[in-house]
């Protein structure tokens, strides 16, 4: 922020420029001779006695005699109240005089204070009177017009119907919402007659709020208040008043405070996390509603209370109930709240209403009586809850009555947490700790179920400590969690203690897990735990038999853990864990065990043996029941991950979306990244591109707080990926991510720790980056650090033919013909040995790279048409669209034009379906490319390049330079001098001007 700080002593920033120029422009008619009527109207707050009270200073500074004055609700039973008192004002006795020396105003005023009815000859006669007042020029300004009397406004139609002919301006200001109706129709008439000019106050832009607080408009503190106060410019500076830091300037007085009227009411700012019960809101925001209150009545009064503790729309039953009123009485108020817009229907079309701004329940909430407050939110909370209030509404009325709960509010706040847990754990964290501290003070029932659902809440808590990033509190209340299992049965003690376990890996927290689960199996046993890298073959006879169920769980959780961060088991270790949980009936532990032995073996490239059992685990887990699986979601995303890798997509989908709501039902937030990420990666491959870019920001979302650098790579893979196809946001992010992560691994100290999620982004990223021609060294040098050299020997054998692929690609845009050619004979190879379809889609657009570089680009398009294929009967649509258009531009540029055409209408209809806008435009420029250079013949002339010969050459008619060509390519200007160097000798021509001559039609063909 620049300039000079504003201070409170200043008079606040002109936020209106508009409208103080058209009253400006007001006062520049009225000394030409020609008066009007204004009306103002706006929202409480907009600002219009601010408006008034400038036009007033300035109409002073001219010289021109100025009245003023402001109605109110208890002097609606004065005739032409407000008009008496303008009129007799001592501005005005200067003005001319009648034959016994009295003023006009003073005479009108006389006049009007003895009328005993009104009717026309009397407003005749004071329109007549106003205008030999009005003299050389006046100013009548008059506010809170909605509260005028009938004579007053009678008056006013009288004048806007019949205008005064002098030098009179009329300036009147109204809450539209609060007028009524007679007023409202009398200045639209004006409006319609062309007699009154309307000036409407609307909410403040952005750059007004940033204008007004002295904020930068990109200021988080600004966007969060405008938020807030929906751009009311009263409500603004109040709430900025409050919540801004010591070292920020002070603000400007707020718009209207000089004042008591109600223009100047406002709401309260603080938000409940931050502000007690108790704290005071501004006097200048709150009390001119508590004077709108005052005088409506101690039913309104209530009535108000009871929307203040309700907060949310309500319906007049509840207000009823939570007021503690009859039905009658609360509508009588509820009616009289609303014509005085206090309240207002809501616009959904239900019988419901709220309050006239959203912060107004929290401007008012700590005048409100404490122990009528705390009765209200027990009956709210009652009535709510009947009516099947969310758990998270009922919980807001809860925690204000604490001491008098048990066991039903308990499982309330656990449940309003868990649906919380995501979009707000600071929320969770707050509602757990109240159920426990509830728990700990309830005469509850058996002791037993009191432990169990003491240790529940105490991992949820953990958890929600994770979610809102408050790590260390998370860790110390996993420990707690442990303290407190360590009387129960040694099954349910392995349950938490592998809960426990996988919630320190959710966190960052990857050697406490391990360390806990160590002690935990060390404890079930009897002895030292078995080796840490996985189950031993002998463990089956080390165990007690009724200590198996317990190291059961206990051995399957620390295997996926090591799975999961980079030290799997190997199929064998998997064995005997395999054989104690069939032994023991467990087919919840037999299915996740069999997942996890899947997943190995695929990671592993053994891709007969995962596909053994991976069927044998889908029988297995699709016969058993959700409630089965519900408390294991990570099952289901070890099958689904394993699923993904045989090609099985459809599959894949089933179980990342069966255990995503199971992880969704059970409050198992820390199993959700896993499952989204799969999720993410089959949509991404099966053609549901938006969907796997809001999955994948949605896993980056909960992960934001922790310390999970794998996971968080694999999303921002992911959303890459898909971006780059949908709409090109996703290049260069991918680009700055390869970037990013190769230079990670090449200067980490010490080296980054390896895991197979690790890798998938490393590769998926550099894949991103290459499909959409980002720095083509940058792409190699993350293939090949990830993979640890040339072989890829430290890459799963899965990953291996998209990564030589990646390195084709990047080989041949660097025209380093006999590098592409050797990634291209790996590729093969690697699919070879893995022997699945689109494994060897990967391996045949490979050997297409290679070929599109070459004279044989016809060859290229027929291997590109051929990969699309392989990925087509994968289900992997997304990559079948991005081949076909590849195919297309190779049987272009070899001038094959209608199977050209055909694949470029291919290509454009899938990406439709798939949602790669980008690619499907893409694909349609190519298309009337295709028939533009049909017609002209160009086609012909360049038929014999290949597709990147063909690109450079039409840039270069184009009139493009080459360092232009370069920058548009991502290559360097040396790359396409020598392509044009190569281009000239095929065509027969020695220079670019040779060359343009040559397409255009005046060279030798």
């Amino acid at each position: 922020m620049t300039g000079t700080p504003p201070t409170s002593s200043r008079r606040p920033p002109t936020v209106r420029p508009k409208e103080r120029r058209r009253l400006l422009a007001a006062l520049d008619a009225l000394a030409e001779g020609h008066g009007r009527v204004i009306e103002i109207r706006g929202e409480p707050g907009m600002g219009k006695t601010r408006l008034l009270g400038e036009l007033t200073r300035q109409a002073s500074r001219r010289g021109l005699p100025v009245a003023t004055g402001r109605c109110a609700n208890a002097g609606r039973m004065t005739g032409f109240g407000v008009f008496s008192k303008l009129l007799t004002s001592a501005r005005l006795a200067a003005s001319a005089r009648d034959d016994e020396g009295r003023p006009p105003g003073a005479l009108l005023a006389a006049l009007l204070a003895d009328a005993p009815t009104v009717d026309g000859a009397l407003l005749d006669a004071a329109r007549l009177l106003l205008g030999r007042a009005a003299g050389d020029g006046l100013v009548l300004v008059v506010d809170d017009l909605h509260w005028a009397d009938e004579s007053s406004l009678a008056l006013v139609d009288h004048l806007i119907r019949w205008p005064v002919d002098a030098r009179l301006l009329l300036v009147v200001a109204h809450r539209p919402r609060q007028s009524p109706p007679r007023l409202l129709d009398t200045l639209a008439n004006g409006v319609t007659l062309g007699t009154v000019e309307r000036i409407t106050l609307p909410p403040l832009t952005l750059d007004q709020a940033a204008r007004l607080t002295g904020l930068a408009a990109d200021d988080s503190l600004l966007r969060e208040l405008y938020r807030a106060s929906e751009g009311n410019p009263h409500y603004l500076v109040g709430l900025a008043r409050q919540v801004r830091p010591a070292d920020r300037p002070p603000l400007p007085p707020a718009a209207g405070s000089t004042g008591a009227g109600a223009d100047a009411d406002a709401d309260h700012a603080t938000d409940t996390d931050q502000a007690s019960d108790h704290d005071d809101p501004p006097r200048e925001l709150v009390g001119p509603v508590l004077a709108e209150l005052a005088g409506l009545g101690d039913d309104c009064r209530r009535v108000s209370w009871a929307a203040v503790v309700l907060g949310e729309p309500f319906d007049v039953d509840t207000l009823a109930a939570v007021a503690a009123l009859e039905i009658d009485a609360a509508a009588t108020a509820v009616a009289t709240l609303t014509a005085h817009d206090l309240l207002r229907p809501t616009s959904d079309g239900a019988a419901a209403y709220r309050l006239r701004h959203p912060l107004l329940a929290r401007l008012l909430y700590p005048t409100l009586d404490p122990g009528w407050r705390r009765e209200a939110h027990r009956r709210a909370a009652s009535v709510l809850g009947l009516s099947g209030a969310p758990p998270a509404v009922l919980a807001t009325h809860i925690e204000r009555y604490p001491q008098d709960s048990g066991l039903d509010e308990v499982h309330l706040l656990a449940l309003a947490a868990k649906e919380s847990a995501a979009s707000s754990p600071r929320d969770a964290v707050r509602w757990l700790r109240l159920a426990l501290r509830i728990l700990a003070l309830a005469d509850a029932g058996d002791p037993d179920q009191v432990d169990v659902l003491r240790g529940e809440l105490s991992l949820s808590l953990a958890r929600a400590f994770g979610a809102a990033g408050m790590l260390s509190d998370s860790l110390a209340q996993i420990h707690r969690t442990l303290r407190l299992a360590v009387a129960r049965p040694p099954t349910d003690r392995a349950n938490v203690a592998s809960r426990c376990a996988m919630l320190a890996y959710a966190i960052g927290r990857h050697a406490d897990g391990r360390a806990i689960l160590t002690t935990e199996i060390d404890a079930a046993i009897g002895g030292p735990p078995p080796s840490t890298a996985g189950p031993m073959p002998s463990v089956d006879r080390l165990v007690r038999p009724q200590a198996r169920p317990a190291v059961i769980t206990l051995l399957l959780t620390r295997a996926m853990l090591g799975l999961l961060d980079g030290t799997p088991p190997s199929p064998e270790d998997m064995g005997p864990l395999l054989r104690l949980t069939h032994e023991q009936g467990d087919r919840t532990a037999e299915v996740g065990a069999l997942a996890l032995r899947g997943v190995v073996e695929a990671f592993g490239g053994d891709v007969e043996a995962a596909a053994v059992t991976v069927t044998r685990c889908i029988a297995m887990a699709d016969r058993l029941p959700d409630a089965a699986l519900a408390g294991h979601p990570e099952h289901l995303a070890l099958l689904g991950w394993a699923d993904s890798i045989l090609g099985r997509q459809l599959d894949a989908e089933r179980h990342f979306s069966r255990g995503t709501a199971l992880a969704r039902g059970s409050g198992r937030g820390d199993a959700l990244p896993l499952l989204l990420g799969g999720l993410s990666a089959v949509y991404q491959r099966v053609g549901r591109l938006p969907e796997a870019r809001r999955t994948a920001a949605e896993m980056q979302h909960l992960i934001r707080n922790t310390s999970r650098g794998h996971h968080t790579s694999l999303a921002e893979a992911l959303e890459a990926l898909a971006g780059v196809w949908i709409d090109g946001h996703g290049s260069r992010r991918a680009a700055a991510l390869a970037e990013a992560a190769a230079v990670e691994r090449a200067t980490a100290q010490p080296p980054p720790r390896r895991s197979w999620w690790g890798d998938v982004a490393a590769i998926w990223t550099a894949y991103a980056a290459a499909t959409d021609g980002a720095d083509p060294r940058r792409t190699t040098a993350l293939i090949l650090d990830t993979g640890g050299g040339p072989a890829l020997d430290l890459l799963s054998p899965v990953l291996h033919p998209m990564a030589f692929e990646a390195l084709t690609a990047a080989a041949e845009r660097l025209g380093d013909g006999p590098a592409a050619q050797r990634w291209a004979t790996r590729a093969e190879l690697a699919a070879d040995r893995l022997g699945l379809g689109y494994q060897r889609g990967h391996a045949v657009a490979a050997r297409a790279h290679v070929l599109r570089g070459t004279a044989d680009p016809a060859s290229a398009g027929r291997l590109y048409e051929q990969a699309a294929d392989l990925f087509a009967d994968a289900g992997m649509l997304s990559l079948r669209t991005y081949l076909l258009f590849q195919a297309g531009r190779c049987l272009a540029a070899a001038g094959r034009h209608e199977d050209a055409g055909r694949l470029f209408t291919a290509a454009t209809e899938l990406a439709r379906r798939c949602g790669a806008n980008r690619l499907g435009r893409q694909a349609l420029a190519e298309l009337r490319r295709l028939d533009e250079h049909t017609s002209t013949g160009t086609g012909n002339v360049l038929g014999g390049l290949t597709p990147r010969e063909r690109e450079i050459a039409t840039a270069a008619v184009g009139g493009k330079t080459s360092r232009q060509i370069a920058y548009d390519l991502h290559l360097s200007p040396r790359t396409i001098d020598a392509h044009l160097t190569r281009i000239y000798r095929k065509l027969g021509v020695s220079s670019r001007m040779a060359l343009m001559m040559l397409v255009n039609g005046a060279g030798p063909r």
